[in-house]
């Protein structure tokens, strides 16, 4: 990982810095990146016990079964996962990349965008944090006014824009061989995704784009706007797809919920989720899923809740958790957090 040498791995990929002095008393410096003392390698293990909505919450808020590997969601969250290029995830059968984007500052960060194409079809997916910088970026999360919105959270316009000066290069080639748009994004690429979408949704189209997005789906991504804002192209202000978090049993409230509870990234008190169908998903694929227009419950922080080691692969197993694979990612073995 860039930037491992010097940062232990509490800091990549990770939001919750009133964990980080008690994770780093199990995390020391060691040549190479940063080694976790547990023994052996981390995996989901007796936690996942642990890790279960509750049943009759469950039943009471309406949950459904996952759509399938084939659905929307699936391509998306695969697709979101290939970005990293760490994990051993490919994109679906079919998909072609048509171009890569990326910002690289050498020895500490690596952003990264990815067009891809099946036949007409494109998809603009945001690879997530993966350095100690992007974990800066999602701490600073004062509102802004930036790319046509009000209150952008701060970090997410500052990782936006690198990004948005090279894929703008190719909205002409866009607009010409796509007939149907979707952006997509895990954790904080998630984050991104959302705010590229309703910009260049936005009434004014404010980047220039003549484009549409047809289709936004995310996966464990923080909020991203001060206020709720969708998409002005349709008449509720709703975009079609879907925003996705993994949930667990919680100790104060109902559940306990990945990245959009923290409140060190402006979660709950500051920013709130783009206007989309939303579902919190648990250990066993179930969907609590929340209308468009309904507010996610108040919620503890998963993050805040377990052990970083814990936390991780979760985070990363949003294929499972959607109901996309039965495979689990174990982010210790691919040479990240090690």
């Amino acid at each position: 990982m860039v930037g491992a040498k010097t940062s232990c791995v509490f800091l990549v990929l990770s939001f919750f810095s009133a964990r980080a002095d008690e994770e780093a008393s199990t995390c020391s410096s060691v040549a190479g990146g940063c080694q976790l003392n547990h023994g052996s390698t981390p995996t989901l293990g007796d936690d996942m016990s642990l890790l279960q909505l509750q049943v009759e919450k469950d039943a009471q808020m309406g949950t459904t079964e996952a759509e399938g590997s084939d659905s929307p969601e699936c391509v998306a969250i695969t697709l979101a996962m290939s970005t990293y290029g760490t994990y051993g995830v490919n994109p679906p059968s079919g998909f072609v990349t048509a171009n890569k984007y990326e910002k690289v500052d050498p020895g500490k960060d690596v952003d990264r965008v990815v067009w891809f194409t099946k036949g007409q079809k494109c998809w603009i997916v945001f690879m997530g944090s993966n350095s100690q910088e992007d974990t800066v970026s999602n701490s600073d999360f004062t509102p802004v006014d930036k790319f046509g919105l009000k209150g952008v959270h701060s970090g997410i316009a500052f990782e936006l824009q690198p990004l948005l000066d090279k894929l703008k290069l190719d909205f002409g080639k866009m607009r010409s061989s796509c007939t149907e748009l979707t952006v997509a994004g895990h954790s904080l690429g998630g984050a991104l995704a959302q705010v590229l979408a309703m910009s260049i949704n936005k009434q004014g189209d404010p980047l220039g784009a003549q484009l549409t997005v047809n289709h936004l789906y995310t996966f464990g991504a923080m909020a991203v706007t001060h206020t709720k804002q969708g998409d002005d192209t349709t008449s509720d202000g709703c975009f079609h797809g879907a925003l996705f978090w993994y949930a667990a049993k919680g100790s104060v409230h109902t559940f306990a919920v990945d990245v959009v509870a923290l409140h060190g990234i402006g979660g709950q008190n500051v920013h709130r989720p783009t206007k989309a169908l939303k579902y919190l998903v648990s250990a066993t694929a179930q969907r609590t899923p929340f209308a468009c227009g309904t507010p996610l419950p108040q919620a503890d922080a998963l993050a805040e809740s377990m052990s970083f080691a814990s936390w991780i692969t979760i985070h990363v197993n949003y294929r499972k958790w959607v109901g996309c694979t039965h495979d689990t990612i174990n982010p210790f073995s691919s040479g990240i957090f090690r």
